[in-house]
Formats: C-alpha cells, structure tokens, sequence
C-alpha cells in the first residue's frame, strides 16, 4: 500500500505539467514550431506533434508500471511485452504510413507505447496487487507528505 500511494503520488504530480503541455502543443503547437523553426513549414507538424504529445502524455498517467515490475523480479513480463509491442507498432507504422503518411505513423508510434502502458499497467496490477496510474484527485499527490 505504501509502494503504490509513492508511485500513484508521483504519477499525479508528475501528470499535471505533462497535460499543460499537452493543451499548450494541442492550442498553440502550430504557432511555436513556426516561432522555433523560423518557417511555416513547420507549422504544418502541428498535427503530427499533437498526436505524439498524446503519447507521452498517456505513458506519464501510466506512471511507472514497467519500472515497478522490473525493480520486483518481473523484468521478463516487461521485457516479453517490450517485445511484441514493438513488432506490433513496426507494423503499424508500415500500414500507418501507406494509409495516412506521416500522420499514420504517428498514429502507430504514439499507440505502441500507449499499448504497451495498457498492458504493463494491468500486469502490475496482477502481479504486484499495486495501481501505477495517476490518481484524479490532489490527495494522491498530499499522501506523498505521508510517505
């Protein structure tokens, strides 16, 4: 119980600068490429970002599932779904970039990780009897004081 309240904690604290981020690439990510790299160009990554962003943002509300499985002995539930989800994103990306171009791939490269969160995050579940997702709520991040 003390284990999963740090890392749920963590994860909450951890979730809220990662979905300002998220709202700022999803509003304004089209103007701040266009500002960074000096072209409109650019700008019209801003779907392709977004989506990316999305990604990143799910595997920080996944917290740290893979990490609290190896760091308890089940490195090759980690390392068996590292595996497949891989084979499975490199798939993706083939069809994704025939389907939709860049923007497909970008599909398929933000949902492997999001896939294999899922996954890990059920496994940890099983395996540990622990949730590593973040908590909608401020106390997950005030029990943090408490640990």
């Amino acid at each position: 119980d003390r284990m999963e309240r740090l890392i749920r904690g963590a994860v909450t604290a951890a979730a809220v600068p990662a979905i300002l981020g998220f709202v700022i690439v999803a509003v304004a990510g089209r103007a701040l490429l266009t500002i960074v790299f000096g072209s409109s160009d650019f700008g019209d990554a801003h779907a392709i970002l977004t989506i990316l962003t999305a990604g990143v943002v799910f595997g920080v509300l996944a917290g740290s599932c893979n990490l609290a499985l190896m760091m308890t002995g089940h490195h090759r539930d980690v390392a068996v779904v590292a595996v497949i989800v891989l084979v499975l994103t490199i798939g993706a990306e083939i069809v994704g970039v025939q389907v939709a171009g860049l923007t497909g791939v970008a599909v398929a490269s933000a949902g492997g990780p999001v896939l294999q969160s899922t996954i890990l995050t059920r496994v940890a579940h099983r395996r540990l009897g622990i949730w590593t997702t973040a908590r909608p709520s401020l106390s997950a991040v005030r029990a943090l004081r408490d640990v």
